[in-house]
């Protein structure tokens, strides 16, 4: 199954907050916000604590994905979400895109350890496609 990326310029805003310097989870978490997945108010509740497990990067997405449903569990005219249906999904394609690089690289992706900041702007877009089946 082919795990194309579909989001370039969510990606490359991604890549330019690490480029400044802003931590992996600060960036999912800083792009979730500006892609309108959720609100500004709520970045604090998406980044994990210290030493997130497995890894940080995955953690902020999971955060992300329980507050964009909890956020549009509020309005009553759309149907509530399963959070961990969507988390179960995104986790399968993060582990699908990373043994597809895995077989056409060298480097090798391992979706529970990894260098975040490598994989952080690939995981925003598997975030943002899973949620898009989901509009708010």
């Amino acid at each position: 199954m082919n795990r194309s990326l579909k989001f370039p310029n969510a990606r490359l805003f991604v890549h330019g907050l690490l480029s400044c310097g802003r931590a992996a989870p600060e960036a999912i978490a800083n792009s979730a916000c500006e892609f309108g997945l959720v609100d500004r108010q709520s970045i604090n509740e998406i980044l994990p604590s210290s030493g997130a497990h497995p890894c940080a990067c995955m953690a902020t997405a999971r955060n992300v994905v329980a507050r964009y449903c909890e956020e549009r569990g509020l309005r009553p005219d759309v149907p509530k979400l399963d959070k961990e249906q969507i988390w179960a999904v995104l986790q399968e394609d993060a582990a699908d895109y990373a043994k597809e690089c895995n077989a056409r690289e060298k480097t090798k992706i391992n979706v529970n350890s990894h260098d975040c900041s490598r994989f952080a702007p690939a995981l925003f877009d598997l975030l943002l496609q899973e949620l898009s089946r989901h509009p708010h």
